[in-house]
């Protein structure tokens, strides 16, 4: 490295002192509302009952998900504030003090020897100030304030992956409760058909093979019933660890139907397709780090170019003699400019920027395929919600038809004129059309939260499990 040094004061740069200021201000104002610092996670006790709303609140705390991601937000914030430190100028102060003995022996009988003890002491001031070196500084600062914003955008995206982990869980619990209900439900049938097999065969109106056949689903059934209840056991614990807490731990819901949503607007595919493009987390992250690694390369081109260096230097040296014989002191300053240029690194700089182009490549083929599986996400998500609506619509109409169909079998087979296969057909469609309502509304639901997030829109309204109008 070849050096040049000029010894002269210069006046103090304003830029550093207006950089520092305003060191992490902008991303300060995009922090997210549910930040697990925003505030103490609410308590879990076993009197309250919790919705979906409530219980997305509630992982938003716990989750370690969102906690990672806000960890991550901090670091990059400290990596931005560091940033903004290298336009500042660097001082350092030294002090030392030693103890040295010295002996002076003369071949000479006229003079005698003789023994100096000293206590020498050093104290030092330096000044050291970058003020010069071809926009490495401000492409670093621009790369690390690009990878915070990424860093948010991935916040967000953790808090999208938490909203639909506690709304699959959730629905998943509710729609175990449902299954549940409905074999219970279906068990009473069973019974009651039981009885009056019992009974038509008690009064010679029945045949055995009919009561056996009846005895034979009921038994079925309950096996069902103990299977639907482990099962909403298994779906409690999903939901609690959704949450953030061991499986173990009992989450107490409010015992809803589930039910379509009163209102559901559903925009055009291409209204989803454009929000997305814009708000979609993955995509301004990978967007990002496409800026970012653009940054980097600017960064990378400043490497193995001069710098211009102010320094300042003030140093004060003592030593005393034993016995106070002498004092010796020496006070030394100098001021100046290090014009600092590289010869030849070893091709470091080149092999620098080489990595760094090759990173802009990466980005962009990245944030190319984000492109395609977020519009995959929207079109397929929408694509769900047509299809649940149209199931749900179709299952309203057959729980209807099923119902009067096991009323009538049931009148039928009471007065003697029906079967009992007629009626216990009837009673399974009726379960199954009750299960398929049941996971077609579960569905829209989810997939409805599910379209709302890739679009990168609020999800608020949809967290509420109203009933139908």
């Amino acid at each position: 490295m070849f050096m040049i040094m000029l010894i002269f004061s210069v006046p103090a740069s304003a830029r550093a002192v207006t950089t520092l200021a305003q060191t992490g201000e902008s991303a300060s104002a995009k922090m997210g509302e549910h930040s697990p610092s925003a505030g103490l996670c609410p308590e879990l006790t076993s009197r309250q009952t919790w919705n979906l709303s409530g219980l997305v609140q509630l992982a938003l705390c716990r989750n370690p998900l969102t906690a990672e991601g806000w960890a991550n937000v901090d670091r990059h914030r400290a990596r931005v504030t560091e940033a903004g430190s290298e336009y500042l100028p660097k001082l350092q102060a030294s002090y030392s003090q030693s103890r040295g003995h010295g002996k002076t022996s003369i071949d000479d009988d006229r003079y005698a020897d003789y023994a100096v003890n000293t206590k020498p002491t050093s104290s030092a001031l330096s000044l050291s100030w970058l003020l010069f070196d071809f926009g490495a500084r401000d492409a670093h600062k621009d790369y690390e304030e690009i990878l915070l914003d990424v860093a948010l955008d991935s916040y967000r995206e953790s808090v999208s992956q938490v909203v639909i982990n506690t709304a699959d869980a959730y629905y998943s619990l509710l729609l175990a409760h449902n299954l549940a209900r409905v074999s219970h439900e279906a068990l009473d049938s069973l019974e009651l058909s039981v009885a009056i097999g019992k009974e038509r065969f008690a009064l010679g109106a029945g045949s055995k093979a009919e009561l056996l056949e009846a005895i034979a689903a009921r038994d079925s059934m309950q096996l069902h019933v103990l299977q639907d209840d482990a099962g909403a056991v298994m779906a409690m614990g999903r939901l609690a660890f959704a949450l953030g807490f061991k499986p173990s731990v009992n989450v107490k819901v409010e015992q809803t139907e589930l039910v379509a949503p009163s209102i559901l607007k559903l925009n055009n595919l291409q209204d989803y397709l454009l929000a997305a493009q814009n708000e979609h987390p993955l995509l301004r992250s990978a967007r990002g780090r496409l800026a970012a690694a653009e940054a980097n390369t600017r960064s990378a081109g400043a490497q193995g170019k001069p710098t211009l260096v102010f320094f300042a230097n003030i140093q004060y040296n003592e030593s005393i003699s034993s016995g106070n014989a002498y004092t010796y002191s020496y006070l030394s300053n100098s001021a100046g400019l290090t014009l600092n240029i590289p010869i030849f690194d070893g091709f470091s700089a080149r092999s620098q920027r080489a990595r760094a182009a090759a990173e802009v490549d990466v980005a962009q083929a990245q944030l190319h395929g984000v492109e395609n599986q977020v519009e995959l996400d929207v079109w397929t998500y929408f694509q769900e919600v047509l299809a649940s609506l149209q199931k749900v619509s179709l299952s309203r109409s057959s729980l209807l038809s099923s119902q009067q169909a096991v009323q009538v079998a049931y009148g039928r087979y009471k007065s003697g004129m029906g079967s009992l296969l007629d009626l216990l057909n009837s009673q399974n469609r009726l379960m199954n059309t009750k299960l398929q309502q049941a996971q077609a509304v579960a569905q829209l639901r989810l997939f409805s939260i599910r379209l709302a997030l890739a679009a990168g829109q609020a999800v608020e309204p949809l967290l509420i499990n109203q009933p139908a109008g």
